[in-house]
This record gives structure tokens, C-alpha cells and sequence, in this order.
């Protein structure tokens, strides 16, 4: 259809706008089509709002802004060109279908392919910076909204949700984006379901690796009771990143049912929060399965971890955390255990149950300054080293589990002490043998009185929970460099 220039469009009731190419010069601060008002639908299918065509760094403006509406859908919108294709802002119960928001801002990177640049990575903590950035659609100020079935891609990021809360983005493709699939700061109780968020990354190369704090969904600052679930999260700088340093807590969120595989740093990153849940997630294929720094009272249940470069799960000066019923396989330590500051606590009072931790290519369990933890029920075959606790850990029992096909020695104790290694099955047939197996410094302090005659019943599998053909086929391979062009500024 014809291209016909045009000056910026003012709608209050619903208006049918002829098909084709609106082409509106976005400015700094303006709108090309701006909404005002309640209780009607608008129709946009076929229509494309363009902006510039030109750098997509230098795009400015709005494309379609919404302002203090109430129960308004927007239906079928192309939106491209502009700093934010559309944007809600004060609104309740406001709905976009099928909106496309492609090919809108995306930040000039300066890294190449031979060399990183600092200046790449994206600012988490700065409102005044990364309110500058692009955004597909962007949600501020608003509740009871939903972003349904929508496309952003191929700009910087897709979806934010700011100060906002009972929003709903569900069934939306915000893949291949320079830095996050979905944004989120301060805010709660919404639902991110069934997206695809895949290939948000930037600053990757076969000369470097710095991920620039990418991800497919971000959250930060005070993001709380929200559910992210049924995700796909590949191959992003990391898959999922929730963030409370240098601001307030993010707590009470669950992350479930999500694929957040084959990241170059960490598929999962929680830090620095309370009470967030992580239950059926596949993380695999990654630098770091999970890595949860600082973060307590949280649960890691029922996760697929695999083939990850380093640690299947990580986690950093922490306490009271359970981790349960994982299959975590084919990493260089499955769960570590780790206070490396010695101004910071060391990490204590943890419940690791039910796991199975297999082939682990150092430890399948490692302690490092951690006080008070009870490992129970767990199965642990064809690693290294089956358990090692490296320094100062005390008081740490270890009771009825299944040692498997370890291979010598079966555990190290370091300096600890106050270690309960009694009531386990070791796969062999007597104490004796046990004994002479385990590598004990003369500081430590051991109890072994009473070995198991026979194996304990084994965990259950996690259920893996299906995410698509293309996503739930999982290998040991590392794709990350697969598309250069997507990575860096060339």
C-alpha cells in the first residue's frame, strides 16, 4: 500500500484508520497516535504506524501512546521506528492483541567481535538510564493490564512493566532482543506466562563473554508475588534474572515450568532476595545452572539441571534454603555451598533432599564456611568425589542417602567439624572399607558409627515439563556464538 506521511493522530472513541503505511516522524517526547478515553475497542489491523527508518539507534518518540485509560483493547497494531512502539501510562484494564512492535529502538553497541566495550553494559539500577533505552511496549503506572499474543523483537527490549501491577503478558514473542525479553521494576502480583524470551543477549563473542546483564525476563527493585511460568529463556545473557542488590528486596516470586537453557553465564540468577520459589525449571547447558548469591528462605524444587559448565547450583553467603527433588547431572560440582568474603556470613541452615546428583565431574556436593545443613534422601552416583567440605564447615549432618559408584576417596573433610556421616549407603559392604575412603584432616571431627546394609529408596525423577518441540530438545553442545551478527555492534 502507498506510504502517506502524517501528523500525529489524536483518538478519544473509536475511529477506523485506513490500511496501510502511517508514516509519523517520532520526536523526543511525542506520540504519533495518542488514546484517551474509556469503554471502546480500536481495530488497527493493517495499519502500520512508522516511524524512522533510518539508524535504529537514533529512533525517538512514541509510536501509539495510551494515556489514562480505562478498559480500552487495541487490537492488531504494526508499530515500528520509534523509542517506544507503545506505551501505557496511568491506565486500568487496558488490553493489546496481536500487536506488533518490531524493529523499534535498539541501542548502538561498541563492542566488535575482537574486542568488549564497558560502555555495552545496561544500567539495572539508574531509572533516569534505562528509561532512556527502547522498549516494544512499555507499561508504567498502570494495573489490570495484558499484553496478549504481541511480537517485539529485533530492538533493545520487548516488554517492561514499571510500577505496575496485575498485569498479565501472556502467549507473546519478545525473542532476539539486545537486552531483556521482559523488563520489570517494582512491580507485583503479575503474571509473565507462556513466552517466548529466547536469544536476549548482547556482548557474547568467541574472543569475550560478558552477557552485560541481558536476560530474557529481569526482574529489580522491589518486584514481589509475581509468577513467571512456561517460559522459554534460551540462550539469553542469562535465562532469568532477579536482582536486590542496591535496591529493595524482590521476594515471594514463583518461577516454574520455565526453559532458560544454554546461557553463557547463568541460566537462573536470583540474588539478594527472600522467599522466591524455583520449582520445575530446566537449567542446563549454561556457564551456572543456578546461581542464587545472598538470597534466603527460597525453594529450588523439581528442576532439571544438566551439562552445566560449572556448578548446577550455586549459591553464595546464603541461608535457610531447601533444595529438593533436583536432577542435577553432568556438571563440575552439583551443589556448592560457598562464603568466599570473610566480612560476609558464612552460609548456613539448609535442607538438601531428595536430589539426584549424577557424573559430577569434581563433587557432587561441596561446602565451603557453612554451619548447620541436613542432607537427607538423596542419591548421588558416578561423581568424582561424592562430598567434600573444603573449610570451617560445622555441625553439618549427613544421614540416608545413597553413595553410588564413587571413586576414591568417597569424601574430604578439611579443616570441619561436628560432621555426621552416619546412617548412608556407600555401595560397598562394610564400615571398614568406608573408613578407609574417607580422607579426614586430623582437625576434624567425624562420626561413622553405623553404615547402611542396604540402599534407601531412590528419589523420583523430576517430571519434565514439555516447552515445544525446538525448546525441550536438549543437548550437551554450547550454542552461543551461533548468530555473531545478534551479539555485538557490528
Amino acid at each position: 500500500m502507498a506510504e502517506r506521511t502524517m501528523k500525529p493522530i489524536y483518538l478519544s472513541r473509536p475511529k477506523r484508520l485506513k490500511p496501510g503505511i502511517h508514516a509519523i516522524a517520532g520526536t523526543k517526547g511525542a506520540s504519533a497516535i495518542t488514546i484517551e478515553g474509556c469503554d471502546f475497542d480500536l481495530d488497527l489491523t493493517g495499519v502500520h504506524v512508522q516511524g524512522s527508518t533510518g539508524r535504529p539507534w537514533e529512533f525517538e518518540g512514541t509510536g501509539i501512546s495510551l494515556r489514562d485509560c480505562r478498559n480500552v483493547t487495541v487490537r492488531g497494531a504494526r508499530v515500528s521506528g520509534y523509542r517506544r512502539g507503545i506505551e501505557l501510562r496511568g491506565c486500568r484494564g487496558v488490553t493489546l492483541i496481536e500487536c506488533d512492535t518490531s524493529d523499534c529502538y535498539d541501542q548502538q553497541l561498541k563492542s566488535t567481535p575482537e574486542r568488549y566495550d564497558p560502555a555495552d553494559w545496561v544500567d539495572i539500577f539508574h531509572r533516569e538510564v534505562w528509561e532512556t533505552y527502547g522498549y516494544g511496549v512499555y507499561v508504567v503506572d498502570s494495573a489490570d493490564c495484558r499484553v496478549r499474543a504481541c511480537t517485539s523483537k529485533r530492538g533493545q527490549n520487548g516488554v517492561a512493566l514499571v510500577c505496575s501491577s496485575d498485569c498479565t503478558v501472556e502467549d507473546c514473542d519478545v525473542s532476539r532482543n539486545t537486552g531483556w525479553g521482559v523488563w520489570m521494576h517494582n512491580a507485583s502480583d503479575n503474571r509473565i506466562v507462556g513466552n517466548n524470551a529466547d536469544w536476549c543477549v548482547r556482548c557474547e563473542s568467541k574472543q569475550y563473554s560478558a552477557g552485560g546483564d541481558a536476560a530474557g525476563v529481569m526482574l529489580s527493585d522491589n518486584c514481589c508475588r509475581n509468577v513467571i511460568a512456561h517460559n522459554t529463556m534460551r540462550s539469553g545473557g542469562d535465562g532469568f534474572f532477579l536482582n536486590g542488590l542496591w535496591v529493595k528486596e524482590s521476594t515471594d516470586n514463583l518461577v516454574a515450568f520455565n526453559d532458560m537453557s544454554h546461557s553463557p553465564h547463568n541460566a537462573i540468577e536470583s540474588s539478594w532476595s527472600a522467599r522466591n520459589v524455583f520449582v520445575g525449571n530446566i537449567a542446563s547447558n549454561s556457564r551456572y545452572g543456578m546461581w542464587l548469591g545472598l538470597s534466603y528462605h527460597n525453594r529450588v524444587i523439581g528442576n532439571v539441571i544438566e551439562h552445566n559448565l560449572f556448578d548446577g547450583i550455586a549459591i553464595e553467603h546464603a541461608h535457610h534454603n531447601v533444595i529438593a527433588g533436583n536432577l542435577i547431572r553432568r556438571c563440575r560440582n552439583g551443589i556448592r555451598l560457598l562464603a568466599r568474603q570473610k566480612l560476609l556470613p558464612p552460609s548456613h541452615h539448609y535442607e538438601i533432599h531428595g536430589n539426584i546428583i549424577e557424573q559430577c565431574r569434581v563433587a557432587a556436593l561441596a561446602f565451603s564456611r557453612t554451619i548447620g545443613a541436613a542432607v537427607t534422601g538423596n542419591q548421588i552416583a558416578r561423581s568424582k568425589l561424592p562430598i567434600r567440605f573444603d573449610t570451617k564447615c560445622r555441625r553439618i549432618e549427613v544421614a540416608r542417602n545413597n553413595f553410588l559408584g564413587g571413586a576414591k576417596p568417597l569424601a574430604e573433610l578439611g579443616d570441619s567439624e561436628a560432621i555426621s556421616l552416619d546412617d548412608n549407603f556407600w555401595d560397598l559392604d562394610r564400615a571398614k572399607a568406608v573408613l578407609a575412603r574417607i580422607t579426614v584432616n586430623k582437625r576434624s571431627a567425624v562420626t561413622l558409627e553405623r553404615v547402611a546394609r542396604k540402599r534407601f529408596a531412590s528419589p523420583r525423577r523430576p517430571a519434565v515439563v514439555a516447552h515445544g518441540s525446538k525448546a525441550a530438545a536438549r543437548d550437551t553442545s554450547f550454542r552461543w556464538y551461533a548468530e555473531l551478527e545478534h551479539l555485538v555492534g557490528l
